[in-house]
């Protein structure tokens, strides 16, 4: 009899224990996912920014700044549409040779980032990525970028500011 608790308790721990494990597992599993998807979400604004600080130094690099850039460069970080609106203004200003919508880099906020740092603070609601930036004696203001996941993985579907407000997508629209 004895025999038989035991073996009764030894199955039903055994069973308990693969049922705690697995658990844990699926917790852990939930966990990471979660924080794989969330760095999924930082890394097209992070790779934006790494590869356009040179932006902010002196002038004199042979690079194409992130504005100028093609359409298969920009869709890298940018959705499909967002690109688009960027390259209908550039045509706009290169047709009339003047300024269309956009006359500063959205990116920095600025018409000229010279010596702006930038910190990618994290996720904010709706799946906005808070960036701070501060130019040399002044204060740090936040942008939001909107990501949003597409077939070629998450992208930037528009970039906006709050004090002053505004909106990339707003700006390009406007008629």
């Amino acid at each position: 009899m004895l025999f038989r608790i035991f073996a009764v308790h030894i199955t039903l721990g055994t069973r308990m224990g693969n049922v705690f494990r697995a658990s844990i597992f699926l917790a852990l599993f939930t966990l990471f996912s979660a924080h794989a998807a969330e760095d999924a979400r930082l890394a097209v604004v992070e790779r934006l920014y790494q590869d356009y600080t040179w932006e902010t130094g002196p002038r004199i690099s042979k690079r194409t700044p992130f504005l100028n850039e093609k359409s298969s460069v920009l869709t890298k970080y940018l959705t499909q549409s967002l690109a688009r609106l960027l390259l209908e203004d550039r045509k706009c200003a290169e047709r009339t040779r003047e300024i269309c919508q956009l006359d500063f880099s959205p990116i920095w906020n600025s018409q000229d980032p010279e010596g702006a740092k930038f910190r990618v603070v994290g996720i904010g609601p709706g799946n906005a990525i808070s960036v701070s930036i501060v130019y040399p004696g002044q204060k740090s203001f936040t942008l939001a970028f909107d990501v949003v996941h597409t077939d070629d993985g998450w992208r930037i579907n528009d970039i906006h500011s709050p004090a002053p407000e505004w909106s990339l997508r707003k700006i390009l629209l406007k008629n």
